[in-house]
């Protein structure tokens, strides 16, 4: 998911909305940025180099039986929504800032 227009605090806030999460921490001193455990198996917030625009959000354990991670995608899907559209509208205000700046000079 894009890390555009979505904080830490509000991906923590998301993933607590989720049925079957719990203990959601925040890491600070890793890539892993959010650790929490959801239908029991215990998964995280990756941000890939720390420094990123997307996170990724996964199960640690490879081993485990594959967890149905819907859930937590749907909620995320449809935050994506909004975010796609915020971006839009970010693109038409500077898009009209720069139409009056040139016409203001004309």
């Amino acid at each position: 998911m894009s890390s555009t227009f979505i904080s830490m605090r509000a991906i923590k806030s998301l993933l607590c909305s989720v049925p079957g999460v719990s203990d959601v921490r925040r890491q600070h001193r890793s890539d892993d940025r959010i650790a929490f455990q959801f239908n029991g198996a215990m998964c995280t917030v990756h941000e890939m180099f720390g420094d990123n625009s997307r996170y990724w959000i996964s199960s640690n354990n490879v081993n485990e039986n594959a967890v149905d991670m819907a859930p937590i995608h749907d909620v995320f899907a449809a935050l994506s929504s909004w975010c796609i559209f915020l971006e839009w509208l970010a693109w038409v205000a500077a898009a009209l800032a720069i139409f009056f700046l040139v016409w203001s000079w004309v």
